[in-house]
């Protein structure tokens, strides 16, 4: 279970190269494992902490989609895409 959230911070530890594009991805990826797990009656111990994770996780999405972020991600996405397409 916390598997998620270390691997959703391992994408923003690298020194070589930007990682703030992945910010909203990496979000997103997260709520949508977490909401998964909820549902899943081996995680119903757990349901209301994923609850309370989700919450928080989507009050700091919301946050984000509104700032400069947002734009950057989108264009980070696009560039990186194109890169990677050229050179395959």
């Amino acid at each position: 279970m916390l598997q998620h959230p270390r691997d959703a911070q391992a994408t923003f530890l690298s020194e070589t190269h930007p990682t703030v594009w992945q910010t909203i991805p990496t979000l997103e990826c997260l709520l949508m494992n977490w909401r998964n797990m909820a549902k899943v009656p081996k995680f119903g111990r757990v349901k209301d902490a994923l609850a309370k994770g989700i919450a928080k996780i989507e009050k700091w999405y919301k946050a984000m989609s509104q700032t400069d972020i947002a734009f950057a991600c989108l264009g980070m996405c696009f560039i990186l895409c194109c890169d990677y397409l050229s050179q395959h």
